[in-house]
């Protein structure tokens, strides 16, 4: 169940910092992008309401609609407000103007634009969040389940950002918990400093320990990323990921780092040509990154999502038929890369021939009973990883020697272990296709 009630339908990316000029609005429009790559659709929706640039990103000099009208009411329903993309996949709103009505909406109008945004039709819906820690910038922060707080490793960056990150779980609990126990929390407000949010917790044990037990609930259950951006070497990267451990101390929050973007001249002459990066990026170790990142999202386990993740047990997408979950969850191709099946007593080798994000085809050395569920061993791969994961058959051909496969009961290592092996997959699918286009190309998909 989301904060504003009502049970979330798709994935919500909120992108957000403490401080202007992190490049929030450069690293929503091209994570969005690698998203609508990986054949997914996308709305990217610019909602920092003062300061909108998103539109200057994709080359839209005047849209002639906009968030604002929506907030204004010149438009009764938020998707009349899409606009498309140079990528089919990916359509985008644009924040407009900074106008003071729209730039500071009251309470009713942000419920209602968190409402709509979250009725959007779309599989993901990113959110490119203004800076500060004003109230409807939080809010609109705390509206996504998936959350990333872009830094770059200059100090003020740092300190503001977790400040921002203080001040976004302090109002998310504050408007989760009774009344009651509310001003538990004024004492460890970003203006303050005094008490730890541990010590603010113990103390509300004493208090209310149920409310104490949601309040830790909430705590476990955000998910949270760092990203470092503007990053030239190793040091400042590891600075970055090292943000995460204060969060965890300080936040009791656990916040791993989902990637750096290193500082370089392509990415950075992208937005003076108002031409995202991702678009035509290729092989850049940039948009290698920006892969990753994207499958890293798109795998990561949500309330709403967990039975849509692709490859997942989902009776209705197997009895609908390969060729229809082929269509719309593509799978891209793997060389040399062993696979072991074990079904009970027996060992079953073969060559995994292409993965997917939840599932991989294996071509197997002899037929394999059926049906198929069981522990299939993939690797080593070209650096030596090793994925242990349970699947579940999909679909065989005729011989029983061709199998799809689902992925089930991943845990947080095989998961991350996968989506690297997807990223370097269809990174290579993407180079093998034209050396400059990134994964725009219509996908590979399973015979």
């Amino acid at each position: 169940m989301s904060l504003w009630g009502g049970c979330m339908s798709k994935q919500t990316i909120a992108i957000g910092g403490g401080k202007g000029g992190v490049g929030k609005s450069l690293i929503a429009a091209n994570l969005a992008i690698a998203m609508a790559q990986a054949n997914r659709r996308v709305v990217l929706i610019d909602a920092d309401l003062g300061g909108a640039n998103l539109h200057t990103l994709f080359g839209i000099d005047r849209p002639k609609i906009l968030l604002e009208h929506f907030i204004a009411k010149r438009v009764g329903n938020l998707a009349e407000t899409l606009l498309p993309t140079p990528d089919p996949r990916l359509s985008i709103i644009c924040g407009g103007m900074p106008v003071l009505g729209t730039a500071n909406p009251v309470h009713s109008q942000k419920m209602k634009l968190i409402r709509h945004i979250l009725a959007l039709e779309a599989d993901v819906i990113v959110l490119d969040i203004g800076a500060g820690i004003g109230f409807n910038v939080l809010d609109l922060f705390n509206a996504a389940e998936i959350k990333i707080a872009v830094f770059t490793p200059q100090l003020t960056s740092l300190h503001n950002g977790y400040g921002f990150l203080k001040a976004a779980i302090h109002r998310h609990l504050q408007r989760s918990l009774t009344p009651s126990v509310r001003d538990c929390f004024a004492s460890t407000g970003p203006e303050s400093g005094a008490e730890s949010l541990s010590d603010v917790l113990n103390r509300l044990d004493h208090l209310d320990k149920d409310e104490a037990h949601k309040a830790r609930s909430i705590l476990l259950s955000e998910k949270l990323y760092l990203l470092g951006n503007m990053v030239r070497t190793s040091k400042e990267g590891q600075v970055i990921g090292a943000v995460g451990k204060m969060i965890k101390d300080h936040l009791q929050m656990d916040a791993p780092l989902l990637g750096n973007v290193r500082y370089g001249e392509k990415i950075q002459k992208s937005v003076n040509e108002r031409r995202p990066f991702m678009l035509w990026a290729g092989i850049e170790s940039n948009a290698l990154t920006f892969r990753n990142m994207a499958t890293t999202l798109l795998t990561t386990p949500t309330r709403s999502l967990i039975p849509k993740v692709p490859g997942e047990a989902d009776q209705a997408a197997t009895d609908a038929g390969p060729e229809q979950y082929n269509r719309k969850h593509p799978r891209f191709p793997v060389r040399r890369i062993r696979g072991m099946l074990k079904i009970n007593n027996l060992s079953i080798p073969g060559h995994v021939r292409n993965v997917a994000y939840g599932g991989v085809l294996v071509a197997f050395d002899k037929a394999v009973p059926n049906p198929g569920d069981g522990k299939l061993t993939i690797g080593p791969t070209a650096d030596g990883t090793v994925v242990d994961v349970l699947v579940r058959e999909r679909h065989r051909d005729a011989s029983g020697r061709q199998i799809g496969f689902s992925f089930r009961e991943i845990g947080a290592v095989t998961r991350t272990a996968i989506a690297s092996l997807v990223a370097s997959a269809a990174a290579s699918t993407a180079v093998r296709r034209t050396p400059t286009a990134g994964l725009s190309q219509t996908p590979y998909s399973a015979e």
